[in-house]
Order: C-alpha cells, then sequence, then structure tokens
C-alpha cells in the first residue's frame, strides 16, 4: 500500500476502475493529497463532496490578495491562515490561479468521524468568476470568502458509520489534504515564492505522520 496517493490536476477523464480505487483506498484508511485548479475533473470533485469537501466553480478573484501582473493570483497572508501543524511556521505563500473550496454541511451523525479544517482562506470580498481573465464583480459571480486550502480527517465518509467508535480526531486514519491550485507547488514558484516550498512539504510531512 502506498503511504501516500498524489492527486495532481488530472485534465483527462479518469476511469471508473482508477476512481474505484481512489475510493477505497481512502475509505480503508489512506492518505490523498488533492492538487486541484478551477474546473476540476467532475469524479475527482465527486470523491471529495463525499469527505465534505466542496470546490466552488469558477476562480477566485480576491482584490485585497491580488498579485501585480499576475492575474488572478492569491497573496495569502499569515493572518489568513488558520491554525494547524502545517501552518504553524509559514510566511507568504502565493497560489496562482485557485478554485475556491468550500466545507459541505456535516450532518450531525457524522461529525463524530469527519472532520474538515480549513488550512488557509481567502479574504471576504473575494468572488469566483467563469472567466479566469476577468477580475472584476459581475452578477452571477459566487461571492466569498473560500478556502484555498484544507485537510479532512476521517474515520469514514459521510453516511458511513464508523469503523471504531469513540476516537480522537487525531487517531481517524484517512487523511485527506486539498489545494484549489496546483501550480503553487510547480518549480516556478515552490522555491521562489515565500513558503510555497514549506506549505507542501509541511502537508506531506502532516499527512505521513513525519
Amino acid at each position: 500500500d502506498a503511504r501516500l496517493l498524489l492527486i495532481a490536476s488530472p485534465k483527462n477523464p479518469m476511469l471508473d476502475s482508477e476512481v474505484r480505487a481512489i475510493d477505497e483506498y481512502l475509505v480503508k484508511g489512506g492518505k490523498g493529497l488533492f492538487l486541484l485548479d478551477p474546473s476540476p475533473r467532475p469524479e475527482v470533485a465527486g470523491l471529495l463532496t463525499k469527505w465534505g469537501v466542496k470546490v466552488v466553480p469558477g476562480q477566485v478573484v480576491d482584490p485585497p490578495a491580488s498579485v501585480p501582473n499576475l492575474p488572478g493570483g492569491v497573496l495569502v497572508q499569515r493572518e489568513r491562515y488558520l491554525p494547524s501543524p502545517i501552518t504553524t511556521y509559514l510566511d507568504l505563500t502565493l497560489f496562482p490561479g485557485p478554485a475556491g473550496l468550500t466545507l459541505e454541511a456535516i450532518p450531525e451523525s457524522d461529525r463524530d468521524h469527519v472532520a474538515v479544517q480549513p488550512l488557509a482562506g481567502s479574504t471576504a470580498q473575494a468572488f469566483s468568476v467563469g472567466d479566469p481573465n476577468r477580475t472584476s464583480f459581475q452578477d452571477g459571480d459566487i461571492r466569498g470568502p473560500f478556502a484555498l486550502a484544507l485537510t479532512v480527517q476521517a474515520d469514514q465518509p459521510i453516511g458511513q458509520r464508523p469503523s471504531r467508535g469513540g476516537q480522537a480526531v487525531a487517531a481517524f486514519p484517512t487523511r485527506i489534504a486539498v489545494f484549489g491550485d496546483s501550480d503553487f507547488a510547480s518549480n516556478r514558484f515552490f522555491y521562489s515564492v515565500g513558503s510555497n516550498g514549506d506549505l507542501l512539504v509541511n502537508t506531506v510531512n502532516w499527512m505521513t505522520a513525519q
């Protein structure tokens, strides 16, 4: 079994057998790192829904966090991180063109075995647009704020009963990390911008308990 499964912004349709294999791996306590982009493959978005994660249509525009000469880029300041072992010592991070993420409403009956935690968020002025070249709000755009990265710890997906009751969240076997942007981890941005590289490395270490 793999210690960590990386799903990095697949562009081509996934086979049903591939989707089932990923789903079974996660349900059995696997560790899945999802690097997405706006308008991800629907089968990938569908895999995440059952763990309490929804991908917002379009690309995030965040005027207070915008980056000169990089339309759609979102710069995350320290105050936009949420408390987590992953984010404790981070500086600035740049998401060149992220999709927004939101937390699905987790039924009361599932909250004892599914825990979703945002890692980094947009400002309240953010919105999501269908045209990545547009940076001004129009009717029909989706208002934020949004999560830009988040983690899931779970014993079983939403709608299924846990295999072991009474566990603390830290003991849940399944760990999932979702980023609304894959380019933040590319060679162009991994070392050259703030804590981009540290964010990815910290996430991998957390997921593999290193």
